[in-house]
């Protein structure tokens, strides 16, 4: 009769140590297969036939010398993309570029150049790949000869984060002698052109999971879209320190950023101990409709106040769930341009002097020449105890209520007045109940008042408040 022998757990040990060198044994060259720039293969089981993926490049692995930083790298990334057999389109996947294989002296992220650009022995361009480039952690030094990042047409960057107390963030950091935009969606200038020559505009072109650093330096821009349109956005973006405008879409007279966006989930973020200008502004929409702006935090630290948080500057843009604070005005609508039929959905901030919404018609806030009309705010709350609300330059109109459910301004009514509706009390609404209405009580004047109880031959059913003193003022039922 046998017996059952008991293994041991060096046994156990022996026999995987003899499994694992045996399958080393048999498929020795498979890893080794993978060519340089491409950390992943297909086709075939034999070496011969094993090929690199044409549509991944893993730019940690290209060459690398004492000049050649994180923008070198994935400029020559970009060239390959160019060559068969990627046939000018792919991602790049430059996450494993870190500061134990960069080649900076100091152990940085630095960038000397823009990727696009082929200044001092970077790759140059006939056309530009469409590319996804994916970013490494850390803070990436930008040098003045490397901004702006001019992003060509169909072409998406993406970092590992925006949140500003997370180290593993991707942060772009402004340095010395850096002006202007950081960060560029589309240009109508270059060799090769950014955007289609023939149109010099750009689609698909995306920012996402970024902290942009603009280190204080005065006018330097975020993120500024100038060019591209459909399927073009910004996205979980925190703007830090950036002196002058975090977020430009659009430019002054020009349609080149129709129908972008929406840009959604965007921070703003100055510490205190780290002085703003009096112009720094969070977001600024001008000269085209686009798709707007959903999901803004604008937070101000400093002592130092800037004027406005928000421009809205052109026409049928929506403005949704924001919160402001440290700011003189929340939003100012037309300050720059004219901005008709704007929607402002969920705007919450805290002001002391200032307003929280603004509808600019005069030299308070910009150009009287400018046309206000069909603006519409839907949920609005002020939560300090000084300011407006809403300040309506327009209909000379000046809300101070906590919050307001809707207000609402519309065109002009044959020279004398504008449309209007609002749900403050404060202000001529139309009201709705089930009771009569003690003739002569208080109200605002202009108003008016329906009973759904009313009976017929009475007047009990429509009443309006009339201005004015004595027995005639008040409320007074017509019908």
């Amino acid at each position: 009769m046998k017996t059952a022998r008991k293994l041991t757990a060096s046994h156990c040990l022996r026999t995987t140590s003899v499994l694992l060198l045996t399958w080393l044994l048999v498929a020795p060259n498979r890893a080794a297969a993978q060519a340089a720039g491409n950390n992943a293969v297909y086709s075939g089981t034999t070496n011969s036939s094993i090929v690199g993926s044409s549509s991944f490049i893993d730019a940690s692995v290209l060459p690398s010398t004492a000049t050649h930083d994180v923008c070198f790298r994935i400029n020559y990334a970009l060239y390959l993309l160019t060559l068969s057999p990627y046939n000018g389109a792919g991602v790049i996947d430059a996450r494993g570029i870190n500061t134990s294989n960069s080649s900076s002296s100091s152990g940085a992220l630095t960038c000397n150049y823009s990727p696009w650009s082929s200044s001092s022995g970077q790759q140059s361009f006939t056309s530009f790949p469409n590319a996804v480039i994916l970013l490494p952690a850390g803070t990436i030094g930008l040098k003045s000869t490397a901004t702006p990042w001019v992003l060509p047409d169909r072409t998406r960057i993406i970092g590992v984060g925006s949140g500003a107390n997370d180290t593993f963030v991707t942060t772009l950091q402004a340095g010395p002698g850096v002006s202007g935009p950081m960060i560029e969606m589309g240009g109508s200038s270059g060799t090769p052109v950014p955007c289609p020559a023939t149109s010099n505009v750009c689609n698909d072109v995306a920012v996402e999971d970024l902290r942009i650093d603009g280190a204080n330096v005065a006018g330097v821009i975020g993120i500024q879209n100038q060019y591209s349109q459909e399927l073009s956005y910004v996205n979980r973006v925190t703007f830090y320190r950036v002196k002058g405008t975090g977020l430009q879409v659009g430019a002054s007279g020009s349609m080149g950023a129709q129908n972008s966006g929406p840009y959604t989930n965007i921070r703003f973020e100055y510490p205190s101990g780290v002085t703003p200008a009096g112009t720094t502004v969070c977001a600024q929409i001008i000269g085209a409709p686009t798709r707007g702006i959903h999901g803004l935090t604008c937070s101000n630290l400093s002592t130092t106040i800037p004027s406005v948080a928000v421009n809205v500057d052109s026409p049928s843009n929506s403005i949704e769930d924001v919160f402001i604070t440290g700011f003189g005005d929340g939003i100012q609508v037309g300050a720059n341009g004219s901005a008709q039929s704007n929607t402002l959905l969920n705007i919450s901030g805290a002001f002391g002097s200032g307003n929280l919404i603004h509808l600019c018609a005069g030299i308070s806030c910009g150009s009287s020449s400018n046309v206000v009309t069909d603006a519409s705010i839907i949920g609005a709350t002020n939560s300090s105890s000084g300011g407006d609300i809403i300040r309506d330059e327009v209909s000379s109109t000046s809300v101070s209520d906590a919050h307001v459910g809707i207000y609402v301004l519309g065109e002009a009514v044959s020279n004398a007045g504008y449309s209007r509706f609002t749900t403050s009390p404060n202000w001529p609404n139309w009201s709705v109940g089930s009771a009569s209405l003690t003739v002569g009580s208080s109200c605002t004047a202009g108003s008016l008042y329906s009973n759904t109880s009313g009976s017929s031959g009475s007047n009990d059913t429509l009443y309006v408040c009339l201005g004015g003193s004595g027995s005639g003022a008040g409320w007074q039922d017509i019908k």
